[in-house]
């Protein structure tokens, strides 16, 4: 709070302005419309943390006085800059001296990313903190889910930077992760998915390493068709029968086909393809149909080169 009241300014409310908030009777919008000029922060996590609010409630004085025509909808803001501002240290020192909550809040990242904080690292923390205001317990989820997600690809002694949390929390703050209770849904979501990318990863036979960038995208765009993994495992049966080994962007022209034709299920693809389906213990369909033609799905010269991704 000590760093808000620092950088209030001179501020004056036009008459009309005035009278549309006196009419409204919502002391709440009236609040808020002060605070965001005289502190000259107009995101709803900064001003819940000046007045001491919820995020919830600082949400519907907002919207309310979106509603009066006195401030721009949520939807229609352009994206922040997202630059934080360069606290010295002794502005970190007087705020964490001053503040009980954010001093628990490095010793709580200290311990999440197992060493001691830089001026850099602590500079990152006071910024989401300060200036997005996102609250102690929502940074606290940013912290832990971003040092779970980085271990999970690349093994449990990964070094996790401050600036991965940093976009990550900027993520958070454009698409509204601001309260605790939409933490912890982003992140069972998000958890959900790495759970499907795992799974489908280990159906390609990849189980001893992460998979790579460009893996998984791959991954991400099949795991969002919504078929069936033995659909997928027969896709991946073609490829290497037909090209010597797993040839990323040859499996992703054979299942943009099938997704196009409206594929989802062994059923839809024996209707449809004629194609035995494969899964993954060895069993196949009975559906006796001719092969694929080995240039059904291949690449032309120009792409070649892209095949061994």
């Amino acid at each position: 709070m000590s760093f808000f009241k620092d950088n209030m300014k001179d501020m004056t409310i036009p008459s009309e302005v005035a009278e549309k908030l006196i009419r409204s009777g919502d002391g709440n919008a009236c609040l808020y419309y002060i605070c965001a000029h005289l502190y000259g922060q107009d995101s709803i996590p900064s001003i819940a943390q000046i007045l001491n609010w919820s995020q919830e409630k600082a949400l519907a004085a907002r919207t309310a006085l979106e509603a009066m025509g006195l401030c721009k909808s949520i939807c229609d803001e352009p994206p922040a800059n997202e630059t934080l501002p360069a606290y010295t240290p002794q502005e970190i020192n007087t705020i964490a001296d001053g503040d009980p909550v954010f001093k628990s809040l490095i010793e709580y990242t200290k311990l999440r990313l197992n060493r001691l904080l830089t001026p850099t690292d602590l500079r990152i923390l006071l910024g989401l903190y300060n200036h997005l205001g996102l609250p102690a317990g929502v940074i606290m989820l940013l912290v832990s889910y971003t040092v779970e997600h980085v271990r999970k690809r690349r093994g449990e002694t990964a070094r996790v930077g401050m600036s991965l949390i940093e976009s990550e929390g900027f993520f958070w703050h454009r698409h509204g992760i601001v309260t605790e209770a939409a933490a912890e849904e982003y992140i069972r979501k998000k958890a959900e998915e790495d759970d499907k990318l795992i799974a489908l990863a280990r159906l390609l036979n990849i189980r001893d390493r992460a998979p790579t960038v460009t893996e998984e995208k791959y991954l991400v765009k099949w795991s969002g068709y919504g078929m069936h993994p033995d659909v997928i495992y027969t896709a991946y049966d073609i490829t290497v029968v037909k090209t010597g080994s797993l040839k990323w962007n040859y499996m992703n022209r054979i299942l943009e086909n099938w997704y196009t034709k409206g594929i989802r299920t062994p059923e839809d693809l024996s209707r449809v393809e004629r194609i035995k389906v494969i899964s993954p213990s060895g069993m196949t369909g009975r559906v006796n149909v001719p092969s694929v033609p080995s240039d059904k799905y291949a690449v032309s010269d120009k792409t070649k080169g892209k095949n061994s991704e």
